[in-house]
């Protein structure tokens, strides 16, 4: 569980379960990504799994999403249990699905992942904050293993 905020036009996300290894270059190579960006006013056009609390470029966020003005402070978690994995927005879960499924790994040939043999494999990992030179803003962090 965190609490965040963008300013405007930021772009940011929270990485999880990476894997630190000298072969990997950049987290993304092996770690899902909870998208956090400003959906309103990003200087370029967004695809649904581009958008807030989507599982980036693998699962948009549910329409029941209730994201928070730029400036204001949101509070999200990832649950990761089992390979059963959610996402939570203010209060609100906005997107479910299972990990290495049938959906999930076809979801991943046809994303940008599909030359990325070890992303998403891992069970555990790391966390990382993601840094696209605008500001983000992270405070109340918790982690918690289940």
């Amino acid at each position: 569980r965190w609490e965040w905020k963008v300013d405007k036009g930021s772009n940011s996300g929270v990485f999880y379960h990476i894997v630190e290894d000298p072969k990997y270059k950049r987290a993304i190579e092996t770690s899902p990504e909870y998208q956090i960006i400003d959906d309103v006013t990003y200087p370029a056009k967004l695809e649904p799994t581009q958008l807030t609390g989507a599982d980036y470029d693998m699962h948009i966020a549910g329409t029941n999403k209730i994201l928070k003005t730029v400036g204001e402070w949101n509070t999200s978690k990832i649950i990761f249990k089992n390979g059963n994995v959610e996402h939570w927005l203010n209060g609100k879960r906005i997107v479910k699905f299972k990990a290495w499924s049938e959906d999930w790994k076809s979801r991943k040939a046809a994303s940008k992942w599909k030359d990325a043999p070890d992303y998403g494999m891992s069970a555990k990992g790391r966390i990382g904050l993601q840094d696209h030179g605008n500001k983000a803003y992270f405070k109340n962090i918790e982690i918690r293993e289940l």
